[in-house]
């Protein structure tokens, strides 16, 4: 018996009336899978229809340990005992710096983003101000900031100075 995907299919019709673009071109499936996530344990998430899947992904690599994880849902628990999202530097945030400091040979002082595409941003950033060169080249979806775009309403100044490639690409010219 084949997999059903009404209710994903419906959630899909959903998301493009109140998302714009139907939601984030990168997360979205196409036919003949449209699922729509409803959850997740373990390795494991499942769609809007009861469809069970192995996630490989794992959230593009950061999710070690799975979806829902006891350990780190226990742990984030006690921590929002304590609050959450100061406008001040917190006790907390020194000392894990410190710490990777401590066990990442190469890292002399740590700096902290809100998302993905901010901290590649920073990146970015970093490595413009210690090479002292405006170019890079990029592969994938790095996020909407103008940079990292080609297309409307990005700065063109801020875009030109990005070489998009293809996968693999770079690799294959040094053979």
């Amino acid at each position: 018996m084949g997999r059903s995907f009404e209710k994903s299919l419906a959630w899909r019709e959903r998301a493009k009336a109140a998302l714009v673009g139907g939601g984030q071109p990168h997360k979205q499936s196409n036919p003949p899978q449209p699922i729509m996530v409803a959850g997740g344990k373990g390795s494991h998430f499942w769609d809007a229809d009861g469809n069970d899947y192995i996630d490989y992904l794992m959230g593009y690599g950061p999710m070690i340990l799975g979806h829902a994880y006891p350990a780190v849902i226990e742990a984030v628990s006690k921590a929002l005992e304590h609050g959450n999202v100061y406008n001040v530097g917190h006790t907390l945030e020194i000392e894990l710096a410190e710490k990777l400091v401590e066990i990442i040979p190469s890292a002399d002082r740590v700096a902290y983003f809100v998302g993905g595409s901010d901290a590649t941003t920073g990146a970015l950033k970093f490595a413009r101000a210690y090479t002292e060169k405006e170019k890079v080249i990029r592969c994938g979806y790095h996020g909407w900031h103008d940079w990292c775009h080609n297309t409307r309403g990005h700065l063109s100044s801020s875009a030109a100075a990005t070489l998009s490639v293809p996968f693999r690409s770079a690799y294959l010219l040094t053979k």
